[in-house]
Formats: C-alpha cells, sequence, structure tokens
C-alpha cells in the first residue's frame, strides 16, 4: 500500500527521534576533571604532601590555595600548611567542621573554627601583628563575631591565618615540621613541653607529607 508524503514524514522524524535519544542515553558521561596541582617537585623543599586517593574538587582548590598562601608567606616547607588542612578537615571533606566545640561546652571565644580549625585566641595573635589583613579581607566591624563569621565562612581568610600563625610559632623557636605541627595543635605553651616524634597529631600530619626521591644525576 502506497504511503502518503504527509505520513512518511511522521515515520521519518519519529525514527529520527528513537535514533537521537538512544544517542544521548548511550554516550558517556564527561569525566569530572579535578584540578590537582602538580607536586611541588622544584620547589625546593624536597617534600611533597600526600594528595587523597580520589580528592574532590574543593579538597584539590584547597589544598593548591593552603600551598600558594604558605610559599607567598615564606615558609620553608608550604607543604606543612596542607598536611595541617589534611590532618584538621579532609581538607575539607569533613561533614561537619565549621564550628566544633559547642557541643561540648565550650564558649564561642574556646571553640574551633573553619577548614583549618583556628581558635579566636591563635587568629587575634595573628591580627594583632599583621593589621593589614583588616583590609585585605575587608572588614567592617573587627569584632569578635565577625572575625568568627569570616573564620566560618571565607577559605582563603581562615588559611592566611592559620598559615601566620605558623610563622608566629616558628619565631618562638619552633622549627621542624613536626614541632610546629605540635605547637598548632597544643599551642605554644604545652607544646614547649612535649616530644614530637611521640605526639599524636605532629605524626599524623608528618604522615601526610613526603619526601622526594630525585634522581642523581651521573
Amino acid at each position: 500500500m502506497k504511503l502518503s508524503n504527509a505520513l512518511l514524514s511522521v515515520i521519518t522524524m519519529f525514527a529520527v527521534g528513537i535514533v537521537v535519544g538512544c544517542a544521548i542515553m548511550t554516550s558517556p558521561k564527561p569525566a569530572i576533571v579535578v584540578n590537582i596541582p602538580p607536586a611541588q617537585i622544584f620547589d625546593g623543599s624536597g617534600y611533597e604532601v600526600k594528595y587523597p586517593e580520589h580528592p574532590s574538587n574543593r579538597q584539590a582548590e584547597l589544598l593548591g590555595l593552603a600551598y600558594n598562601i604558605a610559599k607567598k608567606d615564606g615558609h620553608k616547607y608550604p607543604q606543612l600548611l596542607q598536611g595541617i588542612l589534611l590532618q584538621e578537615t579532609a581538607a575539607g571533606a569533613l561533614p561537619r567542621y565549621k564550628v566544633i566545640g559547642q557541643e561540648f561546652g565550650l564558649k564561642p571565644n574556646e571553640r574551633y573554627y573553619g577548614i583549618m580549625q583556628l581558635k579566636l585566641r591563635a587568629t587575634w595573635d595573628v591580627l594583632r601583628r599583621w593589621p593589614g589583613l583588616k583590609q585585605e579581607f575587608n572588614f567592617n566591624t573587627f569584632t569578635d563575631e565577625e572575625i568568627i563569621s569570616k573564620l566560618i565562612d571565607d577559605d582563603r581568610f581562615n588559611l592566611a591565618i592559620a598559615s601566620k600563625y605558623l610563622l608566629i610559632l616558628r619565631d618562638r623557636g619552633f622549627t621542624t615540621m613536626a614541632e610546629l605541627a605540635m605547637a598548632y595543635n597544643k599551642g605554644p605553651g604545652g607544646a614547649h613541653h612535649s616530644d614530637p616524634s611521640t605526639n599524636e597529631y605532629a605524626q599524623g600530619v608528618i604522615s601526610k607529607i613526603s619526601a622526594l626521591k630525585v634522581k642523581k644525576e651521573v
């Protein structure tokens, strides 16, 4: 039986629709691109941080940001800031970390805030020494409440404070990565009477940093 032109057009359009639909359903999903900075082989430190096996884009971004901030601040081992970031919040991957301590009855000025789990007291130590951060991060009131808010919501501010706090600890006599990591966790007072080689926190940070094996030229 001879089909009309109109009917042929309808059948053809239907067939094309099926083919296109099948192609869409069977085409592979685009791969998720994780922007991981290359290992810091040429920064002269001789170390690199061990990235998570399958880092999210957020983890990779924060780890890269931590490295850049520490490098800009002149840290001998910028990987230390990355290691602390991984130790504290798995580089922002923990389910909750914005505010820690209220569940233990700690008052706001004793709680831990943001991706580097900073306390208000340490933050004030940094801000007094580097008052220019007030303008850099657009403070309005410069009150405890605004500082806490920025520690929670501004990852770059949080990392900047942590990086400069490590500089303060360095000036107080902590020089090795293990010593600095322990002092970051225990505070300078407690760290002066502790052994970093047996300190669980310090060793946890160090385990996330590895020495680079550089092949010697013959």
